[in-house]
């Protein structure tokens, strides 16, 4: 289970590297839930979070996420995300491992099934990958396009097959 919080500018950040079948994730967290997880080490957005030794609870919902189990894990953003993008976010939180769906998919479920390019642009900017599972979102030709985590298209092709052994 997902849950969303807010959080103050000034909360204190922490930064722990975890490893995945997939690779190494550097993941951005507060006291309340995590903050932010990419496989870009080279990412700066979050100089001032402070090497720490992760929570048990974020070690659970990570090794549960990696085994294809539930896990509850709350997700904290500074700004709050548009009512959309949040809609967004849930229907993608919600797709089984090894299940897909298409942009255009995710559109239908918030709404409006013309905005397949807003749903790139959401995805594209997931603060929360893999929690909020981006790789599961395709083109509607069963296309691997789309996935900005470094690795591209192969990576997420990677993921699909990956979870498919849940």
């Amino acid at each position: 289970m997902i849950n969303f919080c807010a959080i103050e500018k000034d909360t204190p950040l922490y930064m722990s590297k975890l490893d995945s079948p997939m690779g190494q994730w550097k993941l951005i967290w507060c006291d309340k839930g995590l903050v932010h997880s990419t496989m870009d080490h080279s990412c700066t957005s979050f100089q001032k979070a402070q090497t720490a030794v992760p929570p048990e609870w974020l070690k659970e919902a990570w090794e549960n996420f990696w085994l294809g189990k539930n896990f509850t894990l709350s997700l904290c953003f500074l700004k709050e995300p548009s009512s959309f993008a949040m809609s967004v976010y849930r229907i993608v939180a919600a797709i089984p491992p090894g299940k897909t769906k298409s942009y255009k998919d995710v559109a239908t479920g918030t709404g409006n099934s013309r905005a397949s390019r807003a749903i790139g642009t959401i995805m594209r900017n997931n603060p929360w990958a893999p929690f909020i599972p981006c790789h599961r979102v395709i083109g509607s030709d069963g296309n691997m396009c789309g996935y900005g985590g470094s690795g591209g298209a192969e990576l997420k092709a990677a993921f699909l097959e990956y979870e498919k052994h849940f």
